[in-house]
């Protein structure tokens, strides 16, 4: 009865070993997401500046062609 207690216990413990790494996991995925929209802000701003790059090259090519 008592080595069943133990291995009950054994187990216990490694379950709340793993929700711990679980509930780690589950606060760097929100933090992840919480830099989501700041992340898209900078890319869409990076692509419209590529945009006006790729305009002004083609306006510097036609005038030297």
């Amino acid at each position: 009865m008592y080595a069943q207690l133990e291995q009950m216990m054994a187990a216990v413990k490694k379950e709340a070993v793993n929700l711990e790494s679980m509930k780690v996991k589950i606060k760097e995925m929100e933090e992840i997401k919480a830099k989501m929209p700041e992340i898209k802000r900078k890319l869409k701003e990076a692509e419209d500046n590529n945009l006006l790059l790729q305009k002004s090259l083609k306006e510097s090519e036609s005038v030297l062609t």
